[in-house]
């Protein structure tokens, strides 16, 4: 309730929260369907800040979640924002461009492998 109060004041209370660790690990994970089901709960969770100033959209772009970013600035949350650090989640996704592309290929290696397992499984039915 505060934290919908200082929101509807054009304030922002940064504080650490179990919507927030949910938010980060769902986000994290690229689960768009997820983040889609915690925005469709309540509108404000796009706009909650952890203690050190970060959010959905820091997360997002800092781990390469495109369809997470779209989501968030849809909503209409501020990529130009700043964090206590100062950093900008445009900034952290331009910081974490390489970790991202090594998170992609092994998300994609992964599936690949799964897919051959699964169909190696129906092979010895």
């Amino acid at each position: 309730l505060l934290c919908v109060l200082a929101m509807s004041l054009g304030e922002s209370v940064w504080e650490d929260s179990e919507t927030l660790s949910t938010m980060w690990s769902v986000i994290s994970m690229r689960d768009t369907a997820t983040l889609k089901t915690l925005l469709d709960a309540d509108e404000t969770n796009a706009f909650l800040r952890a203690a050190d100033g970060r959010g959905p959209l820091f997360w997002a772009y800092e781990f390469g979640h495109v369809e997470g970013i779209q989501l968030l600035e849809a909503a209409g949350v501020d990529n130009s924002e700043e964090a206590a650090d100062g950093k900008t989640p445009t900034l952290l996704g331009e910081e974490n461009v390489e970790a991202n592309v090594e998170r992609t290929i092994a998300l994609k290696e992964a599936h690949e492998r799964q897919k051959l397992q699964q169909q190696q499984q129906q092979q010895q039915q």
